[in-house]
């Protein structure tokens, strides 16, 4: 299993980035926001899930360990493969996803690509139990996200903050207070 890809970024698509480690180019599937917050040139660290298939062996890549862990948890759900849990990653934030399972909010899950209503109701009941035990942790990020959006700024330009502060903060981010995230979000966001 592949957990993790350091190198140098050769291209980008809009789904995925190609990234050179050790003369070898790996094609790892991101999101779209992700694709569009790095550079070619650049150095990156990715967290990967590795999925093989009868034809196919595909990354997935992330900007932490957590979102790439709720990306394989989000699989264990009948009828979400990679590409439905990347979708899900693309439309929310791992916390509003948790946060409209926990709030048994169908309808929010139906307007991802790929979830209708029986996906949209098994996530629900497989996953409501394990996120219960964290139903008073609200997800910074989500907290964050609503904050950016409030004060005018865009979905997109939130979540590449939300990305940037992830990537240099890590687990730590989760230590911090809101005001100290927004603070360093304003000082990001639009760069």
């Amino acid at each position: 299993m592949i957990a993790t890809l350091r190198g140098t970024i050769q291209s980008i698509g809009v789904s995925h980035v190609v990234i050179e480690v050790s003369g070898v180019g790996y094609l790892v599937h991101v999101t779209p926001v992700f694709a569009a917050g790095v550079s070619v040139g650049s150095e990156i660290l990715l967290y990967t899930s590795q999925v093989v298939r009868e034809d196919a062996h595909l990354l997935y890549g992330f900007h932490d360990a957590a979102t790439r862990d709720f990306f394989e948890l989000l699989q264990t759900v009948s009828g979400i493969g990679p590409r439905v849990a990347q979708s899900m990653l693309t439309s929310y934030s791992p916390g509003e996803i948790e946060s409209a399972i926990i709030g048994e909010s169908s309808q929010t899950l139906e307007k991802i690509p790929g979830i209708g209503k029986k996906v949209a109701g098994r996530l629900i009941l497989e996953l409501r139990d394990k996120f219960s035990s964290n139903s008073q942790r609200v997800e910074w990020s989500a907290q964050l996200s609503a904050a950016l959006i409030g004060l005018g700024y865009t979905a997109k330009d939130a979540e590449q903050s939300i990305a940037k502060i992830r990537k240099k903060f890590g687990a730590s981010a989760n230590d911090r207070s809101l005001s100290d995230l927004l603070k360093i979000s304003l000082s990001n966001v639009g760069e």
